[in-house]
């Protein structure tokens, strides 16, 4: 991989994580932010895989055919500020590790440090926007609500909303099954599979 161009063509036509895993050194290479993700055990009930393993999975678990570069970069970085916000609750028996406000410090992180170098490789204002949006919203707790689906549509479009959907659901399925976890992915699913389109238009018809 030559540049982040091919990184990402790499992410997107890749057939496993143990493929992907192969190359961390190459991608590193390029991103050298993400080894603090490398071999990271997130000490979780809901992680099965190490930070950086789950990132991957989370890679893999998108469609392939997605017309957005930046949805496969954003399942790469959306959790490297994990590590940074990592803490223990201090509450007796609990030795789970516990990651509260990482969606922000992954979002400073990229725009910070990964994409001034991104910006001089040719990616446009508007992918790097779509990538932020991606990293800093990938954890959202989203509503079958006109209201839900306004604030995303606002802050994007319709299409950059329903990929942050197909983002949550690939990040919930890297996880343990819980039934949180499951609530999520089945309220991702509902919106994706046509719910957000009928609540949008209903909004329209109600300005209109």
């Amino acid at each position: 991989m030559k540049n982040v161009r091919e990184l990402i063509k790499t992410l997107k036509n890749a057939e496993n994580v143990d493929r992907l895993n192969a190359l961390r050194e190459d991608m590193a290479g390029l991103i050298p932010e993400i080894r603090v993700m490398f071999d990271f055990d997130q000490k979780s009930l809901f992680h099965q895989y190490d930070l950086w393993i789950h990132s991957l999975h989370v890679v893999c678990g998108l469609p392939r055919d997605i017309d957005d570069d930046m949805l496969y970069l954003g399942a790469l970085l959306h959790d490297i500020g994990k590590p940074a916000m990592a803490a223990y609750s201090g509450k007796p028996c609990d030795h789970a590790l516990h990651f509260k406000g990482h969606p922000v410090k992954s979002f400073e992180i990229v725009k910070n440090e990964i994409l001034p170098k991104l910006k001089n490789d040719g990616f446009t204002g508007e992918e790097l926007d779509r990538l932020l949006f991606y990293v800093e919203h990938h954890d959202d707790d989203l509503s079958i609500t006109r209201k839900c689906v306004m604030k995303y549509v606002k802050m994007q479009n319709i299409a950059v909303f329903k990929r942050l959907l197909m983002l949550e659901i690939s990040d919930a399925e890297a996880h343990v099954s819980k039934p949180i976890i499951v609530k999520r992915i089945n309220t991702c699913r509902s919106l994706l599979d046509g719910f957000a389109d009928e609540l949008l238009k209903i909004e329209r018809d109600k300005i209109s």
